[in-house]
């Protein structure tokens, strides 16, 4: 996993993340209620993980993301922690409007923002310290 539930409560906040977390508005004393909370962050994670992972899978990057040390870069976990936030968020539904009665999602600019970052890291205007594939010869050759 590129991130951790701290990663996402830093960007977020704590108190956000366990009400997004818990889908079915149960009492947070609960054992089970905070499992299942727990669980569903992990989901969260793993989901975001795999967004990130869609994406670099064809570019010169070795997925999972990773540095030489086998940690990850800190711009791949932020980006993590904020799709994984907004992911929460979203299953929670919004009871938010605008003026005009249309539902709002006040973190949608998040979740932009944060393929944004993959966007430009893919497109090379950001350079994330991570293990390369090899190079690979793609040109026609003649075996004799």
């Amino acid at each position: 996993m590129y991130c951790e539930r701290s990663d996402i409560e830093a960007v977020f906040g704590s108190e956000n993340v366990e009400i997004w977390g818990n889908l079915n508005a149960g009492d947070v004393a609960d054992q089970a209620v905070k499992d299942a909370i727990t669980t569903r962050i992990t989901l969260a994670i793993a989901h975001a993980g795999e967004v990130v992972d869609a994406a670099f899978r064809p570019s010169k990057y070795i997925v999972p993301l990773a540095k030489a040390d086998s940690s990850t870069p800190g711009l791949i976990v932020d980006t993590v922690a904020r799709l994984a936030g907004a992911w929460l968020y979203e299953s929670r539904g919004t009871d938010e409007v605008d003026a005009d009665g249309r539902p709002v999602n006040r973190y949608a600019a998040v979740r932009r923002d944060a393929m944004s970052t993959i966007d430009r890291i893919l497109g090379g205007q950001y350079v994330i310290e991570a293990v390369q594939a090899p190079s690979v010869t793609t040109a026609p050759f003649v075996v004799n």
